[in-house]
Parts: structure tokens; C-alpha cells; sequence
């Protein structure tokens, strides 16, 4: 179990911990001792409850910041972009920079959805309209040639494509942790 899957139970190892505290208290030998060790234990697992809780709270606070900013950032190039794909003419230089904004976005994306920060709804919902994108061939050509020099974090093609085909419609409402 990693940490983002414990995040999402968190509250039941706070549970059992709790009864198991209770259940230790009750048990004791009514000694002072047990009693002050029971009492310090049950403490402890209350504090650890909001510091995940804590935690929590910032994980989704730094997912919002990010989430704005992404698509802040492609609400920027979206109508450039689409220009770009709908085009007949070859890629002008003007026209890769454009893409090279977006791979960047796109691969950027990628980074902080492998770090965790980016849900992966989200992700596959951003994968989605990125394949969009690469089925034009021209845009598709220059993705493949700046693979070549390993570049966006190691986002491929086929992670975006897998990614993509696991698009389904989905709930508004997001299970964070």
C-alpha cells in the first residue's frame, strides 16, 4: 500500500486504532502507568488523524492550483492549436512553437499526474483530447520527431494512448482520496 492508498483509508486505521485504544484501557490493570501509556497512544493516533487530515486538505489544494493553471494555460493555445490541426498548409516555425507550448503542457501534465498531484480522471480526460490532437499527422509527425530526443518527461504516444482509451463518462464529482 503506498501513500496515496493509505490516504484514501486513512480513517479506517484510525478507527480500529481507536477501539483497539479503548479496548487496551479497558483491559489495563488499572494500573496509573497503563492508564498514562493507553492515554498517550490514544493521543498520538488522534494527532496523526489531522495531520493526514491536514495533509489531505493540502494535496487538494495543490491539485486545484495546478488544475487552474493547466488549463489556464491551454485555454490559452486551444483556438492556436486548433487552427494548427484544421490547416492545410505545412507547419510553419510560428506554428511548432505553438505545439512545443503544448507538448510542454502536455508532458508537464504527465510529470505531476505521476507524482500523484493530477487525479487520474483528469488525466485520462487531458489524454483524451490530447489524442485528439495527435491524429492529425502534422502534429503527430512533430511529436514523434521530438520523442527522438527523449523529451516531456517521458510521456509517449502510448501513454497518452492508453490513457485515452480508459476514457469514459464520468461523474462530476471527483473521490478525492
Amino acid at each position: 500500500m503506498n501513500l496515496y492508498q493509505f490516504k484514501k483509508y486513512y480513517w479506517l486505521f484510525v478507527l480500529v486504532a481507536f477501539f483497539a485504544g479503548c479496548f487496551w484501557i479497558y483491559e489495563a490493570k488499572q494500573s496509573q502507568e497503563s492508564i498514562n501509556l493507553a492515554i498517550t497512544v490514544f493521543g498520538g493516533v488522534v494527532s496523526f488523524f489531522f495531520v493526514i487530515q491536514k495533509q489531505v486538505t493540502e494535496d487538494i489544494r495543490i491539485f486545484r492550483e495546478l488544475f487552474t493553471d493547466f488549463n489556464d494555460r491551454y485555454n490559452q493555445l486551444n483556438s492556436k492549436i486548433n487552427h494548427i490541426a484544421n490547416k492545410d498548409s505545412e507547419l510553419s516555425e510560428e506554428d511548432k512553437y505553438i505545439l512545443f507550448d503544448y507538448f510542454n503542457l502536455c508532458g508537464e501534465e504527465y510529470l505531476y499526474y505521476k507524482k500523484h498531484f493530477i487525479l487520474e480522471e483528469v488525466w485520462i480526460t487531458w489524454c483524451k483530447g490530447i489524442s485528439v490532437f495527435m491524429q492529425k499527422p502534422k502534429i503527430r509527425s512533430l511529436w514523434d520527431e521530438e520523442q527522438k530526443e527523449s523529451a516531456y518527461y517521458g510521456l509517449t504516444f502510448d501513454i497518452i494512448d492508453k490513457s485515452a482509451k480508459k476514457y469514459k463518462r464520468r461523474s462530476p464529482c471527483f473521490n478525492f482520496w
